[in-house]
């Protein structure tokens, strides 16, 4: 991150890049990433990280959208983190795009390679089949979809919840290490008449 304290300077001179940006969102964009970077510098990602999405919401750049992905993982979140940095992987940048674009790109590929093996894959099969199944991971509602099918989850432990009408909810917890591959059965009781 601490190149990145002098590849935010680069957004001032973006020439096309920056062509319909009002100044204030450049400028303000700037700080606030230069801000985050310093925090997260400190160690402190859990700081930086709303201060990148604000700046990433002024003015997009590939060094501010880096450096927000490289926090996210650092704070093990892995899949959002992943997903943020490919975001800068895939940005089709126009030839004179500063190089701390450039170099932003070549960062965050960098951290794809090393990162993305990290992910865990959680499969949830629930038995009875056809329930209608609500599925909740860590209190969060997540979709069905998902069940009986692989899901990209950071690694650590989980509490799993599986809800349906006219059955009791169950639920379980799970611990994942860093790309593991695990398959968790739920199985949902009737309520009684």
């Amino acid at each position: 991150l601490g190149a990145a304290l002098l590849a935010l300077g680069a957004l001032t001179s973006a020439h096309d890049l920056l062509a319909d940006t009002p100044a204030e969102n450049k400028a303000a964009a700037r700080n606030l990433a230069l801000q985050g970077v310093q925090l997260a510098e400190q160690g402190s990602c859990e700081e930086a990280i709303p201060l990148f999405m604000r700046a990433e919401a002024l003015f997009h750049a590939p060094t501010i959208l880096a450096s927000l992905g490289e926090c996210q993982v650092r704070l093990g979140r892995l899949v959002e983190g992943t997903e943020t940095l490919r975001r800068v992987v895939r940005e089709k940048l126009p030839p004179d795009a500063p190089d701390a674009f450039f170099d932003a790109q070549r960062r965050a590929r960098a951290l794809l390679e090393e990162h993305e093996p990290r992910i865990a894959q959680l499969t949830i099969d629930v038995e009875p089949a056809g329930v209608g199944p609500r599925l909740h991971i860590d209190g969060f509602p997540v979709s069905a979809a998902f069940i009986g099918a692989p899901r990209p989850t950071d690694p650590g432990a989980h509490l799993v919840e599986v809800f349906a009408e006219g059955h009791q909810a169950t639920r379980a917890e799970i611990h994942l290490a860093e790309g593991a591959r695990e398959t968790l059965r739920l199985t949902l009781s009737p309520l009684p008449n």
